[in-house]
């Protein structure tokens, strides 16, 4: 019995979470904290992170990062020390603290303790050792609070159904981030999946538009690619499940590597349990069993959450 109390108390600590937050200045106080906390809450929620009971927001005001650790830090430090907390959500890893090196010190004994430091801004994740910055890296890594802070009103407009980006192939924009299906493209959407489903190959489809003189997306011709692409891309035709009613958003993030003294940046596919899935109805095209049929052929990888 004391095994598998163990077991569960590990097991709940591990969802546990407190969050960190610091302002300098009295200008900032307010704001700052509400957005801090704002982000806290949201990857919590998205997560599925528990705060700890009684008190899981630490503040500490008026406290330079470059100072030695507030007593907020310390406190929620010590409540890490003793099992009580199994994840630490910060907005922006400098939160804790500016002194790169008292950061490493930090991460190094919550991870010896099991204990998580995520960062819930623009980054967002898990903060490793090997995330902390090196000397010619710093300049770049005090950046990104705006950019952070963008990124996460983006992916609220998402969860509201905003749409973020150009519009698909089958529909037009009406306003900023509000779609309606063009219903003379949307027949082409369905007569392609159609086509498809009999047995066309994509480039015979694709022949097939360009004899006809149908415009493509972006204009030019038709190719196998808009129509069929890769398995991650939702721009081709046939793997959009937005035509379904399924919005689909953070498929993708940009990622910095120092490589040779040169900051690179490039773009990756997320893990699909972090794609942000937002009902659509009033902008379904086809029927879900002519998309169910449509993915098992052409095996894509599109995730179960957007072909259900």
């Amino acid at each position: 019995m004391k095994v598998r109390e163990n077991f569960t108390s590990k097991q709940h600590q591990a969802s546990v979470c407190a969050y960190y937050c610091r302002f300098a200045t009295a200008q900032l106080a307010s704001r700052s904290i509400e957005r801090q906390i704002d982000a806290c809450d949201f990857y919590a929620q998205l997560n599925r992170l528990v705060p700890m009971q009684g008190r899981h927001i630490f503040v500490d005001h008026f406290t330079s990062g470059l100072e030695p650790d507030g007593p907020a830090l310390a406190a929620l430090l010590e409540a890490a020390r003793s099992g009580r907390v199994g994840n630490i959500l910060v907005s922006d890893i400098d939160r804790l603290t500016r002194d790169a090196t008292r950061r490493i010190e930090i991460q190094t004994e919550m991870a010896a303790l099991g204990v998580v430091i995520h960062e819930t801004g623009g980054r967002r994740g898990r903060y490793e050792v090997s995330d902390a910055p090196t000397p010619y890296a710093t300049r770049h890594w005090f950046k990104g609070p705006s950019q952070r802070a963008a990124t996460i009103g983006r992916q609220r407009a998402a969860m509201r159904g905003v749409h973020l980006g150009a519009a698909p192939y089958g529909y037009r924009c009406v306003s900023k981030g509000r779609l309606e299906i063009n219903e003379p493209e949307a027949q082409i959407v369905r007569w392609i999946f159609e086509r498809y489903e009999e047995g066309l190959s994509a480039a015979e489809i694709a022949r097939l538009l360009n004899s006809r003189n149908v415009p493509a997306p972006g204009g030019r011709y038709w190719g196998e690619r808009k129509i069929l692409g890769r398995n991650t891309d939702f721009a081709a035709i046939l793997r959009n499940p937005l035509y379904v009613g399924v919005y689909v958003y953070g498929r993708t993030e940009r990622v910095f590597q120092m490589i040779d003294c040169r900051r690179l940046r490039r773009r990756r596919i997320r893990d699909a349990s972090e794609w942000i899935y937002v009902a659509a109805p009033d902008l379904r095209i086809l029927e879900t069993e002519l998309w169910h049929r449509t993915v098992r052929r052409h095996g894509g990888v599109v995730d179960g959450k957007a072909a259900e």
